[in-house]
Formats: structure tokens, sequence, C-alpha cells
């Protein structure tokens, strides 16, 4: 598929990774050019974010080196636990998945026939 800024832009939408305002997208989880890769590589915008969750999924524990809550001075920040987050992010991607095009279709169906032995008379 080919990427384009309004795709890349409505991609950043599906898999939560908007660039903040006045930002860049070196302030996000990927980069335009990995999501200009991504979407070349896949047949729908559906299946890129299927893998772009899937990678924020591998990518949950090693983000935040494990922490669920961090402690500085009188400020406390508690996270979702590492395991909500993976969830919700393999959750997306199932999601996304299910919307692409051919998603559990078989492209062949076979009815095997009915195989038994016959008792042959002596």
């Amino acid at each position: 598929m080919t990427a384009t800024p309004s795709l890349i832009l409505m991609l950043r939408e599906m898999i939560d990774e908007v660039i903040p305002e006045g930002g860049t997208d070196k302030e996000t989880h990927f980069s335009d050019d990995f999501l200009t890769q991504v979407l070349t590589e896949s047949s729908s915008l559906e299946e890129a974010a299927a893998k772009l969750w899937e990678l924020k999924a591998a990518k949950a524990f090693s983000e935040r080196g494990g922490i669920e809550e961090t402690r500085a001075g009188d400020e406390s920040i508690k996270y979702v636990s590492l395991a909500e987050y993976r969830d919700h992010c393999y959750q997306m991607a199932d999601h996304y998945k299910r919307m692409t095009k051919g998603y559990g279709t078989k492209l062949f169906s076979i009815d095997l026939p009915e195989i038994g032995l016959k008792e042959v008379d002596s």
C-alpha cells in the first residue's frame, strides 16, 4: 500500500500515537519513516494497525523497564499494570486483524470422505 501523509495521520490515530501539539514524530513510539515502511509492507490500513499494536505489546516491558509505579519526592505516578497494557495492545491488534479483508476466510473448503473398514467374508 502506498503511504501518504493522510494515511500516516489516520494510522497514528488508530494506534493511539498522536504527535503532541507543537511536537514531532520523535515524541511518539514510531517515527513517520517507520510508519511509512509498515504501511508499504501492509495490504491495508487495518493490517498495519494490527502489526503496530503487536509491536507495542512486545515493547511494553522494555519501555518502562518493568516499572509500574514511580515516586519523586511527594509526587507518585502509578501506571496501569504491564500485563493489562500488554493485553490491551493484543486486543487492539486482534480488533484490527478482524477488520482486514479476508480475515477468517478459507480459500478452499474440502469435505473429507468418510473412510470405513469393510468386513470381508472369508
